[in-house]
């Protein structure tokens, strides 16, 4: 603008008042991102906002160039930042602040009130019964299937019945046993399987009512095929297992080994013990 005597007035240089609306801008931006300082925003947003004004006035009326497009940004971004700082402070006062306080405070009190029931609920539960202990067999796999349940297709003339029995000093209670009085008498009992089992297990032993120191030999059938022996002697108890996948039926069998022959005094008892058959 012109002075009083009518010679142009000095004015700043245009690239310094570009470089104030820009620094101020870049602090105010700066600031509102990495800091919660408003005061440092709003020194920063309002010198930007006045620096644009200044040049807008300034150039008011001549063509518009960089220079007005730069006022121009410079004004919306100093007012954005003032924007956002006012915002904040609305947002982030000692009301937000104590709704935070109250929301942990809520958060520890339902926390103590949860320990604080759940401890109940564990003193007021009955105490769980000690876990019951069998000695008739160990656990088996799902689907285990015990002779002593399995339907029999077919019996010998001396057979095999169930009942529990002393083998070795301990009485077993799911144990398929039968008698015989004769060297080679044979026991036999044909169970019906159905295809739906793989695997045959048990333990054979002479019973402990056998008056002497026999020898049994125990066979498993499959489908009338011979699958597996084994022999025991009166005082222990062997381990028996056999494949019998595709199994339609079977056949246990017990076959005194000792030269005897007598009467009821002289029985051999052939025992199977804890028969089972498993998928």
């Amino acid at each position: 603008m012109p002075d009083a005597d009518g010679t142009p007035g000095r004015r700043a240089p245009d690239h310094i008042w570009i470089t104030v609306a820009v620094v101020a801008d870049v602090s105010a931006v700066v600031a509102t991102a990495r800091s919660t300082l408003g005061v440092i925003v709003v020194v920063a947003g309002v010198g930007a906002l006045l620096a644009g004004i200044y040049r807008i006035a300034v150039r008011w009326g001549q063509p518009v160039d960089w220079r007005i497009v730069l006022a121009t940004v410079t004004m919306i971004a100093g007012s954005g930042a003032l924007i956002v700082t006012i915002d904040r402070s609305l947002t982030s006062g000692p009301h937000s602040r104590d709704n935070a306080a109250a929301a942990r405070d809520h958060g520890k009190a339902g926390g103590q009130r949860s320990a604080d029931l759940a401890n109940q609920n564990s003193a007021n539960a009955p105490t769980p019964p000690p876990p019951s202990s069998s000695t008739s067999s160990p656990s088996q796999p799902p689907g285990t299937m015990s002779l002593l349940d399995a339907h029999k297709a077919a019996e010998g003339f001396l057979h095999f019945s169930e009942s529990p029995l002393k083998v070795n000093g301990t009485t077993y209670d799911r144990t398929v046993h039968g008698t015989s009085t004769c060297q080679s008498d044979l026991i036999s009992t044909t169970y019906q399987l159905d295809r739906r089992y793989r695997q045959f297990q048990a333990g054979v032993g002479v019973g402990d009512e056998t008056p002497y120191p026999a020898k049994v030999r125990f066979t498993l059938w499959v489908d009338g095929a011979v699958k597996h022996s084994e022999t025991a002697e009166f005082g222990e108890i062997v381990p028996f297992r056999a494949d019998i996948a595709g199994a339609f039926r079977i056949a246990i069998q017990a076959e005194v080994l000792t030269t005897a022959c007598g009467g009821l005094d002289r029985r051999v008892f052939a025992a199977w013990v804890d028969p089972v058959v498993t998928p």
